[in-house]
């Protein structure tokens, strides 16, 4: 039997398995996928390894957001890692780029299912000979399962649902707000279908994240996308706070200053045992002063420290 531990109770001692049940899956297979893929995303797959896993996106003509995936090559095909919302949509709005090519898309939720592990695994990734590095978008595998780096206390395990099934025994068990806390603290957006097509990737700090491959070939909106790059126009970004709210804020809720004024969007949210935590887009030019959440106009928002500079 599973053991339970309290929400949020992991800080990075405990080390316990946490459920991804908002993950999807989109296989990719035909002799063109590798060619298509590249053309239409934001990151250099031809020279991807199997070894590591970037994070990648897909964007709109004006250069806005629509998708961003987790891309995996497989032994035979890809596997794009995204949002469980998105996969119908997004699987359809790929295929019409498809045209005469031999590629084919699918919603691959049915063969394949992801967990994390959250804590200190180093240790128990040694004791199960899984030589996983210590850089983000590292990726071994291992018996059939994929391994990911997310962070430091962050491990992503993607394969088939009865070998997940196997490590859910292992460990004890946290929660999927467990992990969405510990993905704020690593800066890492989530873009859920009310998100779609409003922001430039650099305001979800893509390019920090290493999603952005500056020097390959052209993909949708990669114009308009490189030349707020080099400009360095850059006028909002993902930023992290805290504040102790009543209620964990929805997606899309307003960020005001001091003057009323929306400054800035919410775009994941969390708790902690104390205060709630948040991502949101926010001016770069309204963090001098008092930042609130338009749905608690009186509690102060703190800005918060992330492992990448914004």
């Amino acid at each position: 039997m599973n053991r339970s531990l309290p929400t949020n109770s992991i800080p990075g001692q405990t080390l316990c398995i946490c459920p991804l049940s908002l993950v999807g899956f989109i296989r990719v297979d035909g002799t063109d996928a590798e060619d298509f893929l590249h053309g239409q995303l934001s990151q250099d797959l031809r020279a991807l390894s199997p070894n590591n896993a970037p994070l990648a996106a897909w964007h709109s003509a004006a250069g806005r957001v629509r998708a961003i995936f987790r891309v995996l090559r497989m032994d035979e095909g890809w596997l794009l890692v995204t949002e469980r919302d998105l996969v119908a949509s997004v699987t359809a709005d790929l295929q019409k780029y498809v045209l005469r090519a031999d590629v084919s898309l699918r919603d691959a939720g049915d063969r394949w299912q992801a967990t994390a592990l959250l804590g200190d695994s180093d240790r128990w990734l040694e004791q199960h000979q899984i030589g996983l590095g210590a850089d983000a978008g590292q990726r071994v595998i291992v018996d059939g399962l994929s391994w990911l780096r997310l962070g430091p206390r962050l491990v992503h395990a993607i394969g088939p649902a009865s070998s997940i099934d196997e490590l859910a025994g292992e460990l004890p068990r946290g929660t999927s707000d467990d992990v969405s806390l510990a993905e704020i603290s690593l800066g890492l957006p989530r873009l859920t279908p009310e998100l779609q097509d409003r922001f430039i990737p650099q305001m979800l700090n893509l390019d920090l994240l290493g999603a952005l491959d500056e020097n390959k070939g052209c993909y949708p909106g990669q114009e308009i996308i490189a030349r707020t790059q080099n400009l360095g126009a850059v006028k909002r970004r993902m930023l992290r706070f805290s504040g102790d709210l009543n209620s964990i804020p929805e997606i899309g809720t307003a960020i005001r200053n001091a003057a009323g004024t929306v400054v800035g969007d919410i775009i994941r949210s969390s708790e902690t045992t104390k205060s709630r935590e948040i991502l949101a887009v926010t001016r770069l030019d309204s963090l001098d002063g008092k930042l609130v959440s338009e749905a608690e106009p009186n509690v102060a928002l703190r800005r918060e420290p992330l492992p990448y500079e914004a």
